[in-house]
């Protein structure tokens, strides 16, 4: 491709996050453009090609590959459907962006990069950790030394569980919060720490039934914001609306993952969706500590954008005095600037048109794929297991 070709889109998976984030990406990007929509719900393809001016609509993703005229899809479907689809993408020779997880078991996952590969097209899968200026000012930090060789960590968060999506977020194949939260955790700890070599989990399904919203309304949802012009936010209005769909719970929904990153580092991941509403404070986000030999850091706060190192290194431009045991207080970079963020979106679209690697790679996704169906698989038969895929 050219620098001046307009990359056309497929949108397959039309619900909440296609519509809150994804959609308004392609949206707002001069070399992208949306060219259809797909959902196995026929109305809410139809609506969301309306609601973003798409020229057309599918309900069937193999039909949409075959015929729609497009360069890439996003993949925003239900949890257990992403690999299967990222793999059906490559093999039609199309990019592929993944709503996380890249997939929820290994067969998916090393398909996925074996096609990827083969079929030289590009793959990104979220979360977008490598574009995310915290986590790269303390990857740098920990590279120069400055905490000494890390020793432990712990990041995690719960949260209540979504009050919709049966399927997507509650059922044995999705897995549950460790594949929809815990990659926000994993996938910076081996972004800063490097591959994972072994996991030991422990995971139980704490509340055994939920009362969720019907499935229809997100579809009329949908439908008013086709009639208000406008996508309307949908997580302030379902958090009161009312919820008569009674699920049995299948996927764990309230874990703990420990990895060993090799080198003597050890660590543990939480992820849960058994934590009330409005619980915690500050708000949900991966809050991450990492203590080595001669220091710490912390990245936190209410966006999960503020850094602060410690270390004992008194030649350390990072060192400050009177902190505990003499060893220098707390360095607080203060928030990072999410203006120097890069948008995941851009990147891709980027990726595409000037022939790059996207940085969250395919063979990233894998890895962290790997550690979560482990860390469950590990939880079921109550052995570590090692990990096997590096990026």
């Amino acid at each position: 491709m050219t620098s001046g070709k307009i990359v056309k889109f497929g949108v397959a998976g039309c619900g909440e996050i296609a519509n809150v984030l994804h959609l308004p990406d392609l949206a707002r990007n001069e070399r992208a453009r949306i060219a259809c929509t797909c959902d196995l719900i026929a109305e809410r393809a139809r609506l969301t090609k309306e609601l973003w001016h798409a020229e057309e609509y599918y309900t069937d993703f193999h039909t949409m590959l075959e015929k729609a005229d497009i360069d890439a899809v996003v993949i925003a479907t239900g949890m257990s459907s992403h690999g299967p689809l990222a793999i059906e993408s490559a093999k039609a020779g199309k990019h592929f962006f993944v709503q996380k997880p890249l997939a929820t078991n290994m067969n998916d996952a090393n398909a996925v990069v074996e096609e990827t590969r083969k079929s030289k097209v590009k793959g990104q899968v979220r979360p977008d950790t490598p574009l995310i200026p915290v986590y790269k000012t303390a990857r740098n930090v920990i590279k120069e030394g400055t905490i000494g060789r890390p020793l432990w960590f712990s990041s995690g968060f719960g949260r209540d569980a979504p009050n919709w999506g049966a399927e997507t977020f509650f059922s044995k194949e999705a897995g549950g919060p460790l594949f929809d939260l815990g990659v926000y955790s994993i996938a910076p700890i081996t972004y800063l720490l490097g591959s994972a070599k072994r996991v030991v989990g422990l995971a139980t399904v704490s509340i055994p039934y939920r009362l969720l919203l019907p499935e229809d309304d997100y579809t009329e949802h949908l439908a008013e914001s086709v009639r208000e012009a406008r996508y309307l936010p949908w997580h302030p209005w379902r958090r009161n609306a009312p919820q008569s769909q009674k699920v049995k719970i299948e996927a764990e929904d309230n874990t703990f993952t420990l990895l060993d990153m090799g080198d003597g580092c050890l660590g543990v991941i939480v992820s849960n969706f058994v934590m009330l509403h409005g619980l915690r404070r500050p708000v949900p986000s991966p809050h991450i500590e990492i203590y080595g030999e001669e220091g710490g850091l912390i990245i936190g706060g209410v966006t999960g954008s503020s850094l602060s190192v410690l270390t004992t290194k008194k030649d350390s431009k990072y060192w400050m005095s009177g902190g505990p045991n003499e060893a220098g207080g707390w360095y607080f970079f203060g928030t990072i600037p999410q203006t120097e963020r890069v948008n995941e979106m851009d990147h891709f679209i980027d990726c595409i048109v000037n022939d790059k690697e996207p940085l969250p790679s395919v063979e990233w996704g894998r890895h962290v794929s790997e550690i979560i169906i482990k860390s469950l698989e590990s939880s079921r038969t109550g052995k570590a297991l090692a990990i096997e895929s590096t990026f």
